[in-house]
């Protein structure tokens, strides 16, 4: 998902995995809109570029092995009719893509290595900033200068985090060996929020300008959090209720699990954290928070929840 802010307010949109079709919902009126019918069976992801008429879509061909990926933008964005999409495909073997504004990082791996390239959004001025024998990475775009890549988390194995600089491909490594590193960068990616899983599950902030650590509570997924974009203190995290082991990430990651969420907002500078919505409550299911966002005014979060694939937001205002 995606969302817009407009004079009026907030504009979700998203794309459905069964058929590709966008849709845009106003949070600020009941207006639900298919603005494409284009036909994309079997979309496995979409990450919207800057302003939400463009986004990246991975999709499993007709061998349905192989993963394709295009980018596709909105034409004659319009919410009184249906859209056309244009796509540009972009190379094969991609296992993994992240966005920042109009620009796209994509690893690509073979038998052997993997390399990270940057490119515009229709993969135009395609640019080599990292190779290396670690294949298996998750990759973040932190901001215009910084792709952060950190290797996948597994518990009890030794995990690590780099800075790739986008213009020089100059690599800067910042976190080694921590036990089932997973972690999330802020957007001038000066702090470090972070889950260590060796003996037990526990979450840290490392400061990048004193190399201070600070343990943060209560401990849930870096994959559960998003940065806010007006104070670099502050994070908002969905947080389980269930208790946290080792292993729970990587159950999480490959469905064995499920968790029950709350939305926390952490205030970092004085290390404390406050509830702020009880997701069950509100929506009258359980809610297992992925891939959340905040919309440009931080009205919004909004997210998917990662039992059923169903999109939802919260309203801070209410």
């Amino acid at each position: 998902s995606g969302t817009l802010d407009i004079k009026a307010g907030t504009i979700v949109r998203y794309i459905e995995k069964a058929t590709g079709h966008i849709y845009e919902t106003e949070m600020f009126s009941p207006k639900h809109t298919r603005i494409s019918n284009t036909t994309i069976p079997l979309v496995a992801d979409g990450v919207w570029g800057s302003g939400a008429n463009s986004l990246i879509t991975r999709y499993l061909s007709d061998d349905d092995v192989t993963v394709d990926t295009y980018s596709l933008s909105l034409k004659n964005v319009s919410t009184s009719t249906e859209n056309t999409l244009s796509g540009i495909a972009f190379p094969g073997g991609i296992s993994d893509l992240v966005v920042y504004s109009t620009s796209v990082f994509y690893l690509q791996q073979n038998a052997t290595f993997a390399q990270g390239f940057v490119s515009n959004f229709d993969g135009s001025k395609k640019k080599l900033i990292w190779s290396s024998e670690i294949k298996e990475l998750n990759p973040q775009f932190v901001n215009d200068k910084t792709v952060v890549l950190t290797t996948k988390p597994y518990q009890g194995i030794p995990g690590f985090l780099y800075f790739v600089d986008t213009g020089t491909g100059v690599v800067k490594s910042i976190l080694n060996n921590i036990l089932g590193l997973s972690a999330l960068v802020s957007p001038d990616a000066s702090q470090i929020l972070y889950l260590e899983q060796g003996s037990s599950a526990r979450s840290f902030l490392f400061d990048q300008k004193s190399k201070s650590y600070t343990e943060t509570n209560p401990i849930t997924f870096p994959e559960k959090c998003v940065w806010s974009k007006k104070d670099k203190t502050i994070v908002y995290c969905a947080v389980p209720r269930e208790l946290l082991n080792n292993n729970s990430l990587t159950s999480w990651y490959i469905g064995l699990v499920s968790f029950t969420d709350d939305i926390w907002k952490y205030n970092l500078k004085d290390n404390t954290s406050s509830i702020l919505g009880n997701l069950s409550l509100e929506s009258g299911e359980q809610i297992d928070v992925t891939k959340p966002l905040l919309s440009d005014e931080e009205q919004y979060l909004v997210f998917i929840n990662k039992i059923d694939n169903t999109l939802w937001s919260l309203d801070f205002t209410k």
